[in-house]
């Protein structure tokens, strides 16, 4: 589960328009009367202009009939300058009505989110949703905060409504194919990706999302399908080193071995690139070369079992049987850890509500050496325990 992914999906644009009913007449000697300041502000919060925001909130002091409005703005100011806090005073400085009370209710949702407050933040997408049961950025955030808790059923059942609501938005297609990974998918996954790539996102988005989906075809053994996906990828570590995984089980050695120096010319530590060089070494008969890069593997992912089954045939060949018979009891405990989660994930779905689940999933997460993803499931525990206790 790639905890840090998922935030990049949750990014909210606000698409408000709003008029201020009545008129009111601006006695300073600004150029702009209080409800155009009100309507650039929204539009600067289209734009994600955050200083035109400030100035926004900034000469709204002037009139206090609108203080409102200046709350809001400051509030999403504060916000995105990742000053959850500080916005969140603001917001509950405000009375969420008229045309206030649809973005109020967005940021406040964020800005509790970010302050892990996540049942009042969820809370606050629900009522979005309530009132406007079209809102997108609001499901949006109901996704991302139902696959933070492992209720991945509903995680889904919002993805599909924010397809329907913009159809030409990949960010959805993406979290898709990321939970589809998560519960090792991989059919589906390719299948997700593949609608994401072609709903045109920005380079840096294909730049993650096409080696995550050559991976997934590799693991369902279409090496050729995942050369193509790799080839309109932009070039990078890790898409060299699964090329040159795909020509090693095309029967390409010698092509295998470019990519990976490519990879390593890119990227000394790049862990997918060092095991295959590992896998090539041992199977050219030079385990001492297959353990200098292996055992640079294991200081670097010591959750990586794959290699650890290579290091342990490596020390076994340079006769260090004692060392090998640990790497191998190590990779042993690995595989039963990872098969223990997955039975875990698999049971969190059909029980969203269960607290020990996920905390049995963060030890086994500790236990991996996977401390993020440790953190987002004892979260997870914590907030099935708060809406028991608040039934």
């Amino acid at each position: 589960m790639k905890v840090n992914r998922v935030l990049i999906w949750l990014t909210a644009v606000v698409l408000v328009s709003a008029t201020l009913a009545g008129v009111w007449v601006w006695r300073s000697g600004s150029r702009h009367t209080p409800e155009e300041l009100f309507q650039r502000g929204l539009l600067a919060v289209q734009k994600q202009d955050w200083p035109e925001v400030r100035r926004c909130a900034n000469e709204l002091k002037r009139n206090p009939q609108f203080a409102n409005e200046r709350h809001l703005f400051q509030g999403i100011y504060q916000l995105k300058a990742k000053s959850p806090a500080v916005a969140l005073k603001e917001f509950q400085l405000l009375s969420p009505v008229g045309a206030v009370r649809e973005p109020a209710l967005l940021y406040t949702g964020e800005a509790l989110y970010r302050l892990d407050r996540i049942l009042e933040a969820e809370f606050m997408f629900g009522m979005l949703v309530a009132e406007h049961p079209e809102h997108a950025d609001a499901h949006r955030w109901l996704a991302g905060i139902a696959h933070d808790l492992g209720d991945m059923n509903r995680a889904m059942d919002e993805l599909k409504i924010l397809i329907r609501l913009e159809p030409t938005d990949y960010r959805p297609h993406v979290l898709q194919g990321q939970m589809q990974v998560d519960l090792e998918e991989f059919r589906g996954a390719v299948e997700a990706y593949s609608r994401a790539e072609g709903l045109h996102p920005p380079v840096n988005v294909l730049a993650e999302i096409l080696p995550e989906m050559a991976r997934s075809q590799i693991q369902i053994r279409e090496y050729a399908a995942a050369r193509e996906t790799l080839a309109r990828a932009p070039r990078s570590a890790i898409v060299s080193a699964l090329d040159a995984e795909c020509r090693l089980n095309l029967g390409d050695e010698p092509g295998a071995r470019l990519q990976l120096k490519d990879a390593l010319d890119r990227d000394p530590k790049q862990t997918y690139a060092l095991r295959l060089l590992g896998r090539l070494e041992l199977d050219a008969g030079h385990p001492d070369a297959a353990l200098e890069s292996l055992q640079k593997v294991v200081e670097l992912d010591q959750s990586d079992y794959e290699c650890r089954h290579q290091l342990a045939q490596a020390l076994r060949l340079t006769g260090k049987i004692s060392e090998a018979n640990d790497a191998a009891q190590q990779a042993a405990r690995i595989i039963e850890i990872n098969q223990h989660l997955s039975k875990l994930l698999r049971e969190s779905i059909t029980a969203p509500q269960d607290a020990e689940i996920r905390e049995q999933m963060a030890t086994l997460c500790d236990e991996l050496g996977k401390p993020a993803l440790a953190a987002m499931w004892r979260k997870a525990a914590l907030v099935c325990r708060q809406r028991l206790s608040v039934r």
